[in-house]
């Protein structure tokens, strides 16, 4: 079986046990590559804040209200010794370092003076009480009780340029900022993937919503045509996570 439907089975395992049991069941975090096009009946995402990236989906039951479980995910401030904002793999690295999977850490969104890192409530004190240092500053964790009064910033940056198509090739093409054969050859050597799996047909359309990655450059949410410019082409918004 291979990975794609190991990945959906066990989401379908979890809307199952939802029904079987008449009980809320909670993924792990999925990247936002790995969010499209999923489609559960009475399902939900949640990532701890509006406008998050890294999601888990809550499979609710009739009875459950979606907000009555947004407690699923916990938010870690980490303050720095020196007060400095550091890196998000700094702060991912160093809790991948004390044994945490990439899965049970959301967001890590950097704020004034400090971050927020956003993780599954049941490891939330596991990371209060062993978070010591990130990079070479001693930190601080502490578990928020709410998100009143901090500035959550975006962690993209937007992009908006014209392509001859919203084909695959044109779209890193522009964002590579290179020619569409040199586009096409990053993606016959594997620098590319959309929506986490590796593509080499350089035909393919890309649609709203989709996340095109491309080692050595980032993470890029496509989110569509907005027009076409006077010489015909289109017009493309897209986001770098950041």
């Amino acid at each position: 079986m291979d990975e794609d439907k190991l990945f959906y089975n066990r989401l379908l395992d979890l809307a199952r046990k939802r029904d079987d049991k008449n009980v809320p069941t909670f993924s792990k975090f999925l990247g936002m590559e790995e969010q499209v096009g999923l489609k559960f009946k009475s399902a939900a995402f949640w990532g701890g804040y509006e406008g998050a990236g890294r999601k888990l989906i809550m499979f609710l039951p009739d009875w459950a209200e979606e907000s009555d479980f947004y407690d699923c995910i916990a938010a870690v401030k980490i303050t720095s010794s020196d007060k400095k904002v550091y890196d998000h793999r700094d702060y991912l690295g160093s809790v991948m370092g004390l044994g945490l999977k990439r899965e049970v850490i959301g967001d890590i969104a950097p704020c004034d003076g400090f971050a927020v890192m956003f993780c599954l409530s049941e490891i939330a004190l596991f990371i209060k009480e062993n978070l010591t240092q990130v990079a070479k500053s001693t930190v601080s964790a502490q578990i928020l009780d709410s998100l009143d009064g901090i500035d959550i910033k975006q962690n993209y940056l937007e992009i908006r340029g014209s392509v001859a198509s919203a084909r695959i090739d044109c779209i890193v093409s522009f964002l590579k900022n290179t020619g569409r054969s040199a586009a096409a050859e990053m993606l016959r050597t594997g620098y590319v993937k959309l929506n986490a799996k590796e593509i080499q047909d350089t035909s393919k359309l890309v649609k709203a919503g989709d996340v095109i990655s491309i080692r050595g450059l980032g993470k890029f949410i496509f989110d569509g045509e907005t027009g076409t410019s006077r010489k015909g082409r289109a017009i493309v918004n897209l986001r770098k996570l950041v």
